[in-house]
């Protein structure tokens, strides 16, 4: 089927973010990042989330949303060590059904 922003969220990795204040402040590691996404969400879903791949999650991604909104914020969403290598530039689909979670200052 055809991917697009009105079926699946177009997403971005944010590079760098493990010196960011929001990711390690609190020596949070990407594991504890998915914990903190099960925990937000309710979600015990286990594979990555990018349309197309079908490996364990094992991360809790930082991305933006790249659908047209001009939020700046950071999402969280369950991703694989490979979806969110930091040399993947590139936009990418989601799943919709995934809850994507606003990263907020109190989560660090």
């Amino acid at each position: 089927k055809n991917m697009n922003k009105n079926t699946n969220y177009l997403v971005k990795n944010l590079n760098g973010t493990g010196k960011d204040p929001y990711s390690n402040s609190s020596s949070k590691t990407s594991k504890s990042w998915l914990k903190t996404w099960r925990d937000e969400t309710g979600s015990n879903r286990t594979t990555c989330c990018v349309i197309g791949c079908t490996n364990e999650c094992t991360i809790g991604g930082h991305v933006q949303l790249k659908d047209g909104r001009m939020d700046k914020l950071w999402y969280l969403i369950p991703i694989c060590a490979k979806c969110n290598n930091t040399n993947n530039t590139e936009e990418f689909f989601i799943d919709r059904s995934v809850v994507i979670v606003p990263v907020r200052p109190d989560m660090r």
